[in-house]
């Protein structure tokens, strides 16, 4: 399975959801492999952090874009690959990823600029994306702030709902700031438990 964390907007979250949801799929006992594509690279630091700090999990493989074994090879394998894209998707490996995903999940917050760039990637994988796209697009509410208006939720809800699923939302908390490498706490994983079930029952 080929799972994508994508928005075009950045700074919604989409390295620690991956980091997050790397270590539930293990948890679970899935074997994940984690690509990062993102320029950053924050995904592969964390790793090489968490790996000089004696961590290990035999159940969790990272990669760079350069260093990825075959996306196919993988998914022979029974692997579940979570792609860390860039902020941006303006080129046609992004696209073609899209494209091939068995899921694209697409972290937001709760502001317009971040909600108008959302909407703009969700317009772009109806295009993208063959066949039934609102099977395989799930918005993720992210850094969920407690001052959020139901009304303007609810809104934000309904227009999205026409691309895809909603997964219940992750709250903005000091938690999941401190996300230094793989060895998450106990905090961080009961707060994200709720939105990663969904995912794993709607797949």
């Amino acid at each position: 399975m080929i799972i994508l964390m994508a928005n075009q907007k950045g700074g919604v979250g989409k390295t620690t959801l991956s980091i997050l949801l790397a270590n539930f799929l293990a948890e679970k006992g899935k074997s994940t492999c984690v690509i990062d594509l993102d320029v950053q690279k924050s995904v592969v630091d964390n790793y090489n952090n968490a790996l000089g700090k004696g961590w290990s999990n035999a159940l969790i493989q990272v990669y760079d874009g350069k260093s990825a074994p075959d996306l196919k090879q993988l998914k022979q394998e029974g692997k579940v690959v979570i792609i860390d894209l860039p902020g941006r998707l303006d080129n046609k490996i992004m696209q073609s990823l899209i494209k091939k995903a068995d899921a694209v999940i697409c972290p937001f917050i709760f502001d317009p600029i971040t909600f108008k760039s959302t909407l703009v990637f969700a317009q772009l994988c109806t295009v993208l994306i063959p066949g039934d796209y609102r099977s395989k697009l799930f918005f993720l509410p992210n850094k969920v702030k407690s001052s959020v208006k139901l009304e303007n939720e609810k809104e934000i809800h309904k227009i999205l709902k026409r691309f895809g699923k909603i997964t219940p939302r992750i709250p903005d908390l000091v938690c999941f700031q401190r996300i230094p490498s793989f060895s998450i706490n106990q905090e961080q994983a009961k707060r994200s438990q709720n939105a990663f079930d969904y995912l794993m029952y709607n797949l």
